[in-house]
């Protein structure tokens, strides 16, 4: 196959000067050659000394280092721990508290907590992340080198919210369901009696 390439004049000129009779076809064939034998060797390297398998190593050990611990992992236990030793009492106030915040169109998670079960009771965001200080501020510095912003932790914060609400809206949801069918039995049961109850008699005194 024949191709043309595009030669700069000052590049020719300085050529030709060293070298008159240069043969530039030539030169660009042999040129063309070594650069198609020097890839070809590292393609023949790579296939045979696993440094493509270690760069893909490098880039899931780098891929499991920004995504940090599984934040929704702990939202769901946590929510867990808040529901199992959460009060009658203070379950009415979240129950309260939801409510009032649903009308207002609103989602304070820091308020549902806070307003219905005390911080230090159970753990919270803030507890895992002191349990991983170490990756957050190997984050902060590998934000320094590579400009990555550091919204890493409000996404964090974001993810835990989220999955801790997911799992306390869903038991909301099923206790809602139980009372409404509780209520309901309740309804019926008391309607069946009233049915059920004897006609009244007419007081011997009131006979005619």
């Amino acid at each position: 196959m024949r191709i043309g390439i595009n030669v700069p004049n000052d590049l020719l000129k300085r050529v030709k000067t060293l070298q008159p009779d240069v043969n530039v076809s030539q030169v660009c064939r042999e040129a063309l050659e070594q650069l198609a034998a020097r890839q070809e060797r590292a393609v023949d390297w790579l296939a045979t000394d696993g440094s493509v398998e270690r760069v893909l190593e490098f880039a899931e050990s780098r891929e499991r280092f920004l995504q940090g611990p599984d934040w929704e992992s702990y939202g769901l236990d946590d929510a867990r721990e808040w529901v199992e030793t959460i009060t009658p009492e203070a379950w009415d106030r979240f129950l309260y508290l939801y409510h009032f915040l649903e009308s207002k169109g609103r989602n304070d998670f820091e308020m549902l907590v806070g307003g219905t079960h005390p911080h230090y009771a159970v753990k919270g965001f803030h507890y895992h992340e002191q349990e991983n200080m170490k990756w957050r501020e190997s984050m902060y510095d590998y934000e320094d080198n590579h400009g990555i912003g550091t919204g890493f932790m409000t996404e964090a914060k974001q993810r835990y919210e989220k999955a801790w609400l997911a799992y306390v809206k869903e038991i909301r949801r099923k206790f809602l369901e139980h009372s409404q069918a509780k209520g309901e039995k309740l309804q019926a049961e008391r309607e069946k009696a009233w049915q059920a109850r004897p006609a009244p008699l007419l007081p011997p005194q009131l006979l005619p």
